[in-house]
């Protein structure tokens, strides 16, 4: 059974809107909803995932169940045990749901992640949503830590902004040639007039 149409639409815009990284699948294991937060923690596009049953190319090297997958198929403790032995518990929130973390090589990070299911009005499982957690500097896990959510579940992963520039900047020291074409690209952007660029400099407001 397929989540309702008219309920989806709400659905789709609480999770587009949503800054964790979010996942929905629906009875048949089916991408409904990759959220923006996700395609920046995954890199897959939403418009690649949704409508297939390949949510675990992201995640994993081989074809597996993702944590959602398990929770569709009702699936036992013991089955939830067998792929993430020691590294996950029941949700303390959400009957039917799990709390986990797990390494993914695919993006090199620690992950903490929870799914749990969606029901229909007579308390079938008709889909899963799962969502992961990262916290990218120290500044941020002070601040889910302020927010009450226990340290366990908070993990420090790193700055994509800052990873992508300490990357740079390696292969700039490793490989000089590229410092000389950054230099000829700089020469050729356009430059604000000098009393502007003072301005700047000087921290005045321009406009």
């Amino acid at each position: 059974m397929l989540i309702n149409p008219r309920e989806n639409i709400g659905l789709s815009q609480i999770i587009e809107g949503n800054p964790v990284a979010t996942i929905v699948i629906d009875g048949q294991h089916r991408v409904t909803h990759w959220n923006r937060a996700c395609e920046v923690l995954t890199g897959t596009l939403a418009k690649d995932v949704i409508g297939t049953g390949n949510q675990w190319k992201s995640f994993y090297a081989s074809k597996r169940p993702i944590m959602a997958d398990l929770i569709i198929d009702d699936a036992s403790e013991n089955a939830v045990d067998r792929l993430y032995h020691g590294r996950f518990r029941p949700s303390l929130l959400i009957p039917g749901g799990y709390e986990a973390e797990d390494y993914f090589p695919t993006f090199n990070r620690w992950l903490f992640f929870t799914a749990a299911p969606l029901h229909d009005k007579h308390g079938k499982i008709i889909g899963a949503i799962a969502s992961l957690h990262f916290a990218p500097t120290e500044t941020s896990q002070a601040a889910l830590l302020a927010e009450n959510v226990a340290p366990d579940r908070v993990h420090v992963t790193g700055n994509s902004v800052i990873d992508a520039l300490k990357w740079v900047s390696a292969r700039i020291a490793a490989e000089p040639n590229l410092a000389a074409g950054l230099a000829d690209l700089e020469s050729r952007s356009p430059r604000l007039p000098s009393h502007l660029q003072a301005a700047l400099d000087a921290g005045q407001t321009i406009g």
